[in-house]
């Protein structure tokens, strides 16, 4: 039962009790705390509201990332929409763990983000906040995009398409991240060498493995975009305070070695994680759940 404080002696009360019996208090005297705390409230969207969008229109104009961001963010609004008209609505809210005992099953993913994420920071010779700004939107709108378009879309067709034995459940996922990994292909054309971009496209193809079976274990898209963009985040940040063109370049033969070996291993580490992830997946309900959450979400549009 919802109870209501004296404010001047503290004992409780029933909800609808009007005065203290203590010492004579109205309970429900504070029409005037509530109307300065909704003023308050007021005045803060209105400050909100007049000043974020200037500020992140300059952030994105004059600051690292901008354009990334809103490249990102066209892409996200595409899948999105695709995502929509092909009434595949029910990956938006299709759930079977909670948010945060989603990212909790990715353990693996948020430790070896920290990692990166630490050794970005150490880097890290100055620090600027607008650059920081975008970075983050860039980053979540990235995890959006592909999350929906590789996992969300494509894994769930596949999955559809070829049943829901152990078997054909692991040659969906896998075949989603495999093509999760080859979008990193299109690297090439910003002018990263070919070894640098099989390198990346391995590495996302075994990411992509460990965060499309933690979709498959979860339901739980929104937990996974998550995942993906602080991993964005940990590795960019390392460049943050770095002139875009100077970003890039020739590396080392040291550095490729140091790369190959870091990410080779890293890559392991996901497909044993992803295994034993699986072993505690339910195979045999996974295309009726799906069939079922999707008709009705259909017969909904219609």
């Amino acid at each position: 039962m919802k109870v209501i404080k004296c404010k001047k002696c503290g004992k409780e009360y029933p909800k609808d009790t009007k005065f203290c019996s203590e010492c004579g208090t109205h309970l429900k005297d504070g029409i005037v705390g509530f109307f300065i705390a909704i003023l308050f409230l007021y005045f803060a969207v209105e400050v909100a509201t007049a000043l974020l969008p200037n500020l992140i229109v300059s952030s994105i104009s004059y600051y690292k990332y901008g354009q990334d961001f809103l490249y990102e963010a066209l892409m996200a609004l595409v899948i999105l929409i695709v995502m929509l008209l092909s009434r595949n609505s029910y990956v938006f809210t299709q759930k079977s763990e909670k948010f945060n005992k989603s990212l909790l099953l990715g353990w693996p993913f948020l430790i070896l983000a920290f990692i990166v994420l630490f050794e970005s920071v150490a880097s890290l010779e100055e620090f600027n906040f607008f650059n920081c700004l975008n970075l983050v939107l860039f980053c979540f709108t990235i995890g959006i995009y592909e999350e929906f378009l590789c996992r969300g879309w494509i894994q769930n067709e596949f999955l559809e398409k070829y049943g829901s034995t152990k078997k054909l459940v692991i040659r969906s996922i896998f075949l989603a991240s495999l093509i999760f990994g080859c979008i990193h292909f299109f690297n090439l054309l910003a002018g990263q060498t070919f070894f640098e971009t099989l390198t990346q496209v391995i590495h996302a193809t075994a990411c992509g493995f460990f965060l499309g079976t933690l979709y498959y274990r979860t339901k739980n898209i929104w937990a996974v975009i998550v995942l993906h963009a602080f991993w964005d985040f940990a590795i960019f940040l390392g460049e943050h305070s770095l002139i875009r063109e100077c970003s890039t370049g020739v590396a080392t033969t040291l550095i490729i070695i140091d790369n190959v070996f870091g990410l080779s291993v890293f890559s392991v580490f996901y497909i044993v994680m992803a295994i034993i992830l699986l072993r505690d997946c339910d195979f045999g309900e996974t295309k009726t759940k799906l069939d079922t959450e999707k008709e009705t979400d259909r017969k909904s549009v219609v």
